[in-house]
């Protein structure tokens, strides 16, 4: 099985540490800088979305801060909703095998009320709260991964 992992401003490499086989993408480098862990962990990052596609990938991975992405809030990034527009298109225009997108961003929402696409198989989400019902697609995966020089998961 083949697997892309978008991580578009490059947050967290811990998927490709996970699943090393995988292909990692992003559109640049936001915050810190992951290199010598990547390098590390002999993940290279790729440029190059346009070979992200049903016939060459079997599955992807989004990893993005949802909460980010929506306009209107107090923490909307125009980087991080234009990323976002980019990574619907592609899984819009294709039919992956499964579609998973990583939310990483510390709000407890449910991220079906930012996001509708029914090509989203599954979110996980970081602050998943217990008291509260989200959608079925939506299960916890409680991860902090990667600094510049070291890796939690």
């Amino acid at each position: 099985m083949k697997i892309a992992v978008i991580d578009g401003v490059n947050h967290d490499i811990g998927l490709n540490i996970l699943f090393p086989e995988a292909d990692y993408f992003i559109n640049n480098i936001d915050g810190l800088n992951k290199t010598t862990n990547m390098k590390n962990n002999n993940i290279t990052p790729n440029y190059d979305w346009s070979q992200i596609n049903d016939q060459n990938y079997d599955c992807l991975f989004i990893i993005i801060s949802l909460y980010d992405a929506k306009p209107g809030t107090r923490f909307f990034k125009q980087n991080i909703y234009d990323i976002l527009q980019r990574e619907m298109k592609i899984v819009n225009n294709n039919n992956f095998k499964k579609v998973f997108l990583f939310d990483n961003y510390d709000y407890d929402y449910d991220p079906n009320d930012i996001l509708k696409n029914d090509k989203i198989d599954i979110f996980f989400k970081r602050n998943y709260n217990k008291t509260k019902t989200y959608k079925s697609n939506v299960v916890p995966f409680p991860f902090i991964l990667f600094g510049s020089g070291y890796s939690i998961i």
